[in-house]
C-alpha cells in the first residue's frame, strides 16, 4: 500500500541522513565561510573598513594532495567493512564541496576574463545550483584542474 511505502522510504532517507550528518556539518561550515568571504569584501570595503588580502577567490586552488583524500574515500567506500564505508562516503562528500569550490573558481575566472554580463553570470550560476548535471561538470572542473590546469596559474606567459 502506498502509505507504507512512503513511511518506508521516509525511513531509508533518514537512514542516510543520519550516517552522513558529520560531512552535511562540514560542508555546511564551509559554505557559510566561502559565503562570509565572498560578502564581507565589498561591504567592509565599501565602508572604508580594513579587510585583509586574502586574493582573488576566482584564482583559488586546493592543495595537491587533496587528490588523494578523494581517491582514498572512494577506495574506502569499496571495502567490505560498512563502518570505513561510512568513512569514505563523508571522506568522499567533503572531498567533492572542496573541488566544487575549486570549480566555481576556475567559473568565476572565465566569466570574469570574458567579460560576461551580470545577467548571465546570474542565470548561470542558478543552473548550477539547481542542475545537477551543471554540478557535477563544476566538481569535475575542480578535480581535473589538477593535471590540465584550465586557468594557467603558475605558468608564465611570453
Amino acid at each position: 500500500d502506498a502509505i507504507t511505502a512512503v513511511i518506508n522510504s521516509m525511513d531509508q532517507i533518514r537512514f542516510v541522513l543520519l550516517r552522513i550528518l558529520p560531512a552535511l556539518t562540514i560542508i555546511s561550515a564551509l559554505f557559510v565561510c566561502w559565503l562570509n568571504l565572498l560578502v564581507a569584501k565589498p561591504v567592509l570595503t565599501g565602508r572604508a573598513l580594513p579587510y585583509p588580502d586574502f586574493g582573488a577567490l576566482r584564482l583559488w586552488r586546493a592543495p595537491d594532495l587533496a587528490i588523494w583524500l578523494l581517491i582514498g574515500s572512494g577506495l574506502t567506500m569499496l571495502l567490505p567493512n560498512n563502518g570505513l564505508k561510512l568513512i569514505g562516503v563523508n571522506g568522499l562528500l567533503v572531498v567533492l564541496t572542496i573541488y566544487f569550490f575549486q570549480g566555481i573558481a576556475i567559473v568565476s575566472f572565465y566569466f570574469e576574463k570574458k567579460k560576461m554580463p551580470r545577467f548571465f553570470r546570474i542565470m548561470l550560476y542558478t543552473l548550477i545550483a539547481l542542475q545537477q548535471i551543471f554540478l557535477l561538470i563544476v566538481i569535475g572542473l575542480g578535480v581535473f584542474d589538477l593535471w590540465l590546469n584550465f586557468r594557467k596559474i603558475g605558468i608564465k606567459q611570453d
